[in-house]
């Protein structure tokens, strides 16, 4: 009976192809992850930083997309102003100069004139119309007339306003300054820098 020796030096031909082979593969393993290792890694973390960057970019997009979504949002919501609540003066000016008149004597206040002077507002392409008047009154028509400018849906503001007292009674002297906006007409011709009606209400009629 052979030794397990013998039986291994007999068959030198069958296993020593097969120990070459696996030594020529551990030198190639060995040599793969002193070369590549180092470079997989490197790819891989460039692969990480770009997938990093990709999220970036599309974060970004999105945010200027939302921007670009506010502006034209902004963008209409102005136009909307400028044609349906500023409207030309051409549109708005005789009821806007009748509202002013229409709250002043509901509040009590009776103006006997009211002068009209106005400028324009170039950056923006429009037209400040202000109604100025002196009346007398009480507090409480005042405050009632604060109360109807701020329900007015017409864009009316109280500018200015000078209160002196009266020592023969409880009534007050006030001069009042309201103001409103009106789109630039193109057609028009230029603002006058002032108008005023001595009596009588806007539009040729009788007051109410």
């Amino acid at each position: 009976m052979r030794s397990p020796g013998q039986i291994w030096r007999d068959r030198v031909w069958v296993w020593v192809p097969a120990l070459i082979f696996f030594v020529a593969n551990l030198v190639l393993l060995s040599t793969y992850r002193l070369r590549y290792a180092g470079q997989v890694q490197s790819l891989d973390d460039r692969l990480h930083e770009q997938e990093s960057q990709a999220k970036d970019l599309e974060k970004k997009r999105n945010e200027r997309q939302g921007m670009l979504n506010q502006l034209q949002m902004n963008d209409a919501a102005v136009r909307q102003l400028y044609e349906q609540r500023f409207s030309t003066r051409r549109q708005r000016l005789v009821a806007a100069t009748r509202e002013v008149w229409e709250m002043a004597t509901k509040a009590g206040l009776d103006p006997k004139s009211i002068s009209y002077p106005e400028e324009e507002i170039q950056d923006f392409d429009l037209i400040k119309r202000s109604f100025v008047f002196s009346v007398s009154g009480t507090y409480q028509n005042l405050r009632r007339f604060v109360q109807q400018l701020e329900a007015s849906p017409s864009f009316l503001t109280l500018e200015a306003i000078s209160i002196g007292g009266d020592s023969d009674g409880p009534e007050l002297r006030m001069d009042l300054t309201i103001s409103t906006l009106f789109t630039k007409d193109p057609a028009a011709p230029p603002a006058p820098v002032a108008e005023a009606v001595r009596s009588g209400a806007p539009g040729g009629g009788t007051r109410p």
